[in-house]
């Protein structure tokens, strides 16, 4: 359901329909007119239905323009409007030198995975189930929860995507100081070593102190060995 406490009072899948419908036409549409120099209001819905099932992946301006018929002026113009009204987050890809070529593309999320649902016909736990976006629709709520604990930090903590040209990812990798937290995010009710292969790759090449977690749909904390623990969704809130 997102993060609108209003969405929970709503019994039905119509209502909510409804409301997301509403929320999309009124609140966004208003906010982004008064931000930029919007003049086809229905090009940038058709942006924001294109951006939707790209959550949780590499943004890749040319296959969002292919897509859309939209110039890249529009484009980047579309994702500022977007991100200074709070509806997508631009992570950061990570670099260091430990022998690696990294992807130097950014990758974007949706904010709210209540307003992505509804732009991918999700609106239920079992369409979720077999929906194909099931990963990047959890992806992208780790990314939420993060965000959100992240502004009470008492020290400055930085938020990145890890990628290498030989396909070694991490979904975030927080970095503060010296020290660093990658985190994976899996869909599954279970979780072994080999999930944590690309985070246990990184930590022997790294110079930083780094720990793992992988946050997975069981519900018990398990030790992997002293730096790598599986966490359930549910250790978020």
């Amino acid at each position: 359901d997102g993060g609108y406490p209003e969405i929970l009072k709503l019994s039905s899948p119509l209502e909510k329909k409804l409301w997301f419908s509403s929320y999309i036409s009124t609140y966004i549409e208003r906010d982004a007119r008064d931000l930029g120099d919007i003049r086809e209001i229905n090009n940038f819905f058709k942006f924001i239905n294109v951006i939707a099932p790209r959550s949780a992946t590499i943004l890749n301006k040319s296959n969002i323009a292919s897509d859309t018929g939209l110039k890249d002026s529009v484009i980047d113009n579309f994702l500022t409007i977007l991100e200074q009204l709070y509806q997508i987050k631009i992570l950061r890809p990570y670099s260091e030198n430990i022998s690696k070529q990294f992807i130097k593309s950014p990758k974007i999320y949706m904010i709210d995975t209540g307003v992505m649902s509804h732009l991918l016909r999700i609106k239920d736990e079992n369409s979720l189930e077999n929906s194909h976006y099931r990963g990047q629709l959890y992806k992208t709520f780790i990314c939420n929860e993060l965000l959100k604990h992240l502004t009470f930090c008492s020290d400055d903590t930085d938020m990145f995507h890890y990628r290498t040209n030989d396909k070694k990812e991490i979904d975030f990798i927080l970095k503060r100081a010296d020290e660093i937290i990658a985190i994976e995010v899996k869909a599954s009710m279970s979780v072994s070593k080999k999930d944590f292969k690309h985070i246990i790759d990184f930590q022997s090449r790294s110079s930083h102190k780094v720990f793992g977690i992988v946050f997975y749909n069981g519900n018990q904390m398990l030790q992997i060995d002293e730096n790598n623990v599986a966490l359930p969704y549910s250790f978020l809130f």
